[in-house]
């Protein structure tokens, strides 16, 4: 007769236990990797900003958006997509759509247009978010994004880190409504 022997139960828990131990690391990995994916089209979306803003100076020799209707108290500033506001008459990337600057609506891969700024609000609890946009001169502007991963790359650009330090109108965009990213083009 042959015995036909198989695994124990200590086998089994062991080879249960590594398993188990290589799925977590797999899982971690995996997520770091979705939360640079969703990094690299926020970069990809503000350089598309910038490049709608670009040719918008070529048409207008300014990066001003007065005029527009659009952003915070129609002043061409403020977060990217929000509208239907009382103060958003129209949101910035609506009015670079309408203008034919942007071939389609560019937001953040949350999803989000709005978020509550500060101390706990979902600007600084939640990943992603909203993008901002600011011209503090008819030659310069910058859009703001909030990265998701530590791991991101830091573009030497980035003005939220930027020395000498930035204007503090562009900085409270950094650190009042949590944007830890920035791209700056100027004419």
């Amino acid at each position: 007769m042959k015995k036909i022997r198989g695994f124990t139960l200590v086998e089994l828990l062991v080879v249960m236990a590594i398993i188990g131990v290589l799925a977590a690391i797999v899982m971690v990995n995996l997520t770091e990797s979705q939360k640079k994916s969703r990094d690299a089209k926020r970069k990809a979306d503000l350089n598309t900003i910038l490049t709608a803003m670009m040719l918008y100076y070529d048409d207008h020799n300014t990066f001003s958006l007065a005029g527009c209707e659009c952003g915070s108290s129609g002043t061409g500033r403020g977060w990217f997509n929000l509208d239907n506001d009382d103060s958003y008459p129209k949101s910035i990337a609506q009015y670079l759509l309408d203008e034919k600057y942007l071939s389609s609506i560019v937001i953040d891969s949350s999803g989000k247009t709005l978020c509550t700024q500060g101390a706990g609000g979902s600007c600084d609890t939640e990943p992603g978010g909203p993008y901002m946009f600011y011209f503090d001169s008819t030659k310069k502007v910058t859009v703001y994004a909030k990265m998701e991963s530590t791991k991101s790359t830091v573009d030497v650009n980035n003005s939220c880190n930027a020395t000498p330090a930035i204007s503090p109108a562009q900085l409270s965009y950094c650190t009042s409504y949590y944007r830890n990213y920035s791209l700056t083009t100027t004419k």
